[in-house]
């Protein structure tokens, strides 16, 4: 699958590619992470992302949903290692 998302970002104009390139493919890559178990890589990795999610489109639910994966990394990675709640503080409101 990520084989050929990144192969379709090629075909496309250079601003979509741009998005693709950006944001789209990487934002694949950390939910793979967070399917994955892998929690510090999807927390890291889809913090600087999600403000820019409205840029490749969807409702408003649909780019909930993604705060929503955060937030579960986020849970999951303080249930196996404590630090994280000072390292990585549970943010609710995304409007700042």
């Amino acid at each position: 699958m990520l084989t050929s998302m990144k192969a379709h970002a090629q075909t496309l104009p250079s601003a979509q590619r741009r998005v693709w390139n950006e944001i789209t493919v990487p934002t694949a890559h950390r939910l793979i992470a967070h399917a994955a178990g892998q929690w510090d890589k999807a927390i890291a990795h889809l913090k600087p992302v999600l403000p820019h999610l409205w840029n490749v489109g969807g409702s408003h639910a649909q780019r909930q949903l993604f705060r929503q994966i955060y937030r579960d990394a986020q849970v999951q990675a303080e249930r196996t290692t404590p630090t994280h709640r000072t390292v990585y503080p549970l943010r609710l409101d995304w409007s700042a």
